[in-house]
Order: structure tokens, then C-alpha cells, then sequence
């Protein structure tokens, strides 16, 4: 991820969209601003929080992170958010694999197969399914950075090695690292009052995955179509990417100062 946000994607010569103190600029603004945010963190969390609150009738407390409730609640807004969501990583997913259609396969089968096994086991605890199931204690902290740093030192000369930049590229990437973990630090603790509603039913999940897995194969018989739409979608992310972690970042400053 990092290479690709100093020297665009590997598939390409260089960056998109040029360079900007050293960063790749289109890559910055979606890989570390969007997709890995939305794609690889909060949407698994809110499926398994939702699957939890199904799960686990009355339990809502230990289910889900609290302030994660506002998210996964059944209302119109988290469900035209989520079919958005999924719409872009169909459409997104397909551009960036050419409309392949036996990738797009194995991505499809890939990620169910994960989604399936993770819940499988979750469920097979003793607590039975709940959050604090992802919560990862000192020794899970410290192998995970010894595993990110080990992956860090070897694909550092492995892949690209002409690509690495110049030390006040890699300062400031070090430097945007560190005020990710300093708004996670002062962000807003959790709020443990809950509306009295229903959580996001699973079978309207199911329905979404369905929905992404056919949507995806569909795109692979108009490619055409789908680079357009998925171009746009790339423009569109682009877009949001920085509003969001702008927003973001003003509250997270707007309710520390107020406390």
C-alpha cells in the first residue's frame, strides 16, 4: 500500500494523476483516504456487528462497538449508504481487474469464503458473536507490528525498489501514520445510549452480497461500460476520500475542544 502511495499502482508506469510532495496523488487520495479505510476496516466491522446484533437479540452492549449503533441501525440513510458502498466496490473492483471475469471469480468466491469462515468461528466461541471477539490484547498488538514491520524491511527492497522516495517523502508518510493514531487517540469514546430500534437485518446483507457478486459479473460482459462507471466511481472516491477525513478530523478537534 505504501509504495503505491509514493508511485501509483504496479500495473502502471507511474502515478495517475502526478506527484505532490512526493506522493502519488490519485493513489494517496483513494488507497490511503478511501478504500482501505472503508473497504478493508469499517465495512467487515459493521457486517460482523451487524450479524452480531442478529445474532444476539438483547445483547447490544457487547455486540457492537457503541458508537458504531448510528451506523448499523435500520433506517433509509444506512441503507442507501451501504447499497453506494457496494455498488462502488463492484464497479471498482471489476475496473481494477480489467473485467476479468475468472479474477473477478476468485475474488468473489475469495472474500465470501472469508466473510463465511470468520462468522463460522466467531459463532463457535463460548461468548458466541460479538466484537470484542476482534479485540486483539498486547501479544496480538505486538506480533501483528512485528509481522508489519517484517513485511515493511523485506518488500522495501523486493517490489520496486527504484520506487522508494526521498527521506522527506518518507518522513511525512511516518508523520501521517502518527496522526491517524493520535485522532484515534483523542477521537470520542464510545456512547453506550442506544435508540430503541432495530439493527440492519441479515437477510438485507445477503441480499447486498448477491447483489455486488451479480452486479460483478454482469460488468465483465460490458467492460466497455463498466471502465466508464468505474472510472467515475475511481473520480468520485477521489473526491470523498479527503471530505470525509476533513470532516472527520474538525469534529474529532470540535469535541476535544468542547471537553
Amino acid at each position: 500500500m505504501t509504495k503505491v502511495i509514493w508511485a501509483g499502482y504496479m500495473a502502471e508506469d507511474g502515478p495517475q494523476f502526478g506527484t505532490f510532495l512526493g506522493f502519488a496523488t490519485g493513489e494517496f487520495l483513494i488507497i490511503a483516504l478511501f478504500w482501505h479505510a472503508i473497504f478493508s476496516f469499517i465495512i467487515p466491522i459493521f457486517i460482523f456487528e451487524i450479524s452480531s446484533l442478529n445474532t444476539n437479540r438483547g445483547h447490544t452492549f457487547s455486540s457492537i462497538i457503541p458508537s458504531h449503533w448510528k451506523f448499523v441501525v435500520q433506517n433509509r440513510r444506512n441503507k442507501i449508504i451501504f447499497i453506494l458502498v457496494f455498488f462502488a466496490g463492484a464497479t471498482f473492483l471489476v475496473s481494477g481487474l480489467l473485467a476479468d471475469l475468472f479474477s473477478v471469480l476468485i475474488a468473489i468466491i475469495g472474500n465470501l469464503i472469508l466473510i463465511l469462515s470468520a462468522l463460522y468461528l466467531a459463532k463457535r466461541t463460548p461468548n458466541g458473536l460479538n466484537i470484542q471477539q476482534l479485540r486483539i490484547g498486547k501479544k496480538g498488538i505486538a506480533f501483528a507490528s512485528l509481522y508489519l514491520a517484517f513485511l515493511y524491511v523485506f518488500l522495501w527492497f523486493v517490489i520496486f525498489p527504484d520506487r522508494i522516495p526521498g527521506l522527506e517523502t518518507i518522513l511525512l508518510t511516518v508523520g501521517f501514520y502518527l496522526l491517524i493514531f493520535l485522532m484515534i487517540y483523542i477521537g470520542p469514546k464510545d456512547d453506550v445510549s442506544f435508540e430503541n430500534k432495530e439493527p440492519i437485518k441479515m437477510r438485507f446483507v445477503w441480499l447486498l452480497f448477491g447483489t455486488f457478486a451479480s452486479l460483478a459479473i454482469i460488468w465483465c460482459f460490458v467492460a466497455d461500460l463498466a471502465i466508464v462507471i468505474g472510472t467515475l466511481v475511481y473520480l468520485a472516491m477521489m473526491i470523498t476520500g479527503p471530505i470525509l477525513f476533513v470532516s472527520i478530523t474538525i469534529k474529532i478537534l470540535r469535541d476535544r475542544l468542547r471537553n
